[in-house]
């Protein structure tokens, strides 16, 4: 009987296996990554205007667009995937006043994604839209088969976008539950946090994409404030410090200085803005001076570190890894391609985030030097010089000698 129940109860473990871990995988997932946090520039909403395709900033003395401008201003961004969905959180600098509801605007947040992105050449286009948009009524161009059940209902809706213009709905759906759900969250009669969440089915489960997050309150039919993020790789770029020289070989007591530059695996070179070592957690100082970053008229211009190895008594001999925290510039974007009348709006946006990431400097620290070492690492250095100094002297001290011979040999013939 034990062995029967044993029997089913492998058999329910390894379909239960099958099919939440394999089935995935034999039909495609997207890559699996724990939660990132990306921090984003404040005071950097923008207003759009679609029918002049132009940019402009908010104007202070306008109290509703200081007022929308400040309510949608992202802080940060968290977002996390287990290979299916993509999971964020929008994080708000201020707090999204709920009495915006009673305003005539519209809302609408979400995720551009661009499932082919080119990072070497800078290239970013919106392959796919994830957009919450409210209210119902104002949605510009609802399906004929859907059909509403309130004027002031969410839609919720995922479209494919042509890069010519026009887009083509996947999944599209009323809800009522969102503002319910924003309000869930709001302290003091301001909302804080935004969640959004993204089925990576509906775009095949792409293996390499980029998203970009972000708010927009729509004025009218044609004008908009909204705050973008920059665009996040996906996967998160995995980052290392390539330094010069390559191997990092002391003895106790050196002091070397070198250059570094961090680098990610997606063969981008990051802006640093800069570079911090927690002295606390290796025995071996490292001192960063200066930070790298990359510039597209100057090149690639290192960091300068220095590094300290402690006295023999303090340290053994061995490899060590010093983790080396990097604040990351993610650079400012151009707002995404709005297709709207075949035409495309592009422009230069200050969206600007930051991200922390940590990379390893790996030092190998030798023995240090016996006797017999040092005077062959004394001899490598300066033998040479002393040879010719010395053979020199040789040389001059036979010549000297071979003079005083000849002269007593002079002077004896000259005496017979």
């Amino acid at each position: 009987m034990n062995r029967i129940i044993f029997s089913h109860s492998t058999v329910l473990i390894v379909t239960w296996i099958f099919f939440v871990y394999l089935i995935p995988q034999i039909h495609g997932a997207s890559p699996y990554f724990p939660r990132q946090e990306i921090t984003d520039a404040t005071n950097d909403s923008i207003k759009l205007n679609y029918g002049s395709y132009t940019i402009t900033p908010i104007s202070n003395s306008n109290p509703i667009e200081r007022e929308i401008a400040s309510s949608i201003d992202m802080d940060s961004i968290t977002y996390l995937s287990d290979g299916r969905t993509l999971n964020a959180t929008l994080w708000l600098t201020n707090g999204f006043n709920v009495t915006l509801f009673e305003y005539p605007f519209a809302i609408n947040f979400g995720i551009y994604i661009d499932v082919n992105p080119e990072s070497a050449t800078g290239t970013e286009g919106v392959s796919y839209h994830k957009q919450i948009f409210w209210p119902s009524e104002y949605f510009p161009d609802l399906p004929s088969y859907v059909k509403l059940k309130s004027n002031i209902s969410w839609i919720d809706n995922i479209h494919e976008e042509r890069s010519g213009g026009g887009h083509r709905y996947l999944k599209i759906v009323e809800t009522k539950n969102y503002r319910k759900l924003i309000e869930q969250e709001q302290l003091n009669g301001n909302v804080y946090s935004v969640p959004l969440s993204l089925d990576l089915k509906d775009m095949n489960f792409p293996h390499k994409y980029k998203v970009m997050f972000y708010i927009s309150v729509h004025l009218n039919d044609y004008t908009r404030i909204t705050d973008y993020s920059s665009w996040l790789d996906v996967p998160p770029a995995n980052f290392y410090l390539s330094t010069v020289p390559n191997n990092l070989e002391l003895r106790p007591e050196e002091s070397r200085d070198i250059t570094g530059i961090l680098k990610s695996t997606t063969g981008a070179i990051p802006n640093v803005t800069s570079f911090k070592i927690d002295e606390n957690n290796s025995v071996i100082r490292v001192h960063p001076s200066g930070i790298s970053y990359s510039s597209s008229s100057s090149g690639v211009h290192p960091a300068n570190f220095q590094i300290d190895i402690p006295p023999k008594d303090k340290i053994q001999a061995g490899e060590y890894t010093v983790p080396i925290a990097a604040n990351i510039s993610t650079g400012s974007t151009k707002a995404p391609p709005e297709f709207i009348g075949g035409k495309v709006f592009e422009t230069s946006a200050n969206s600007k985030g930051y991200m922390d990431t940590t990379a390893n400097m790996t030092i190998k620290v030798l023995e240090p030097l016996g006797l017999d070492d040092r005077f062959k690492e004394f001899w490598v250095i300066y033998g040479q010089p002393i040879s010719i100094v010395l053979g020199g002297f040789a040389g001059g001290a036979a010549s000297l000698m071979f003079d005083r011979f000849k002269k007593k040999e002079n002077s004896l013939h000259d005496d017979t």
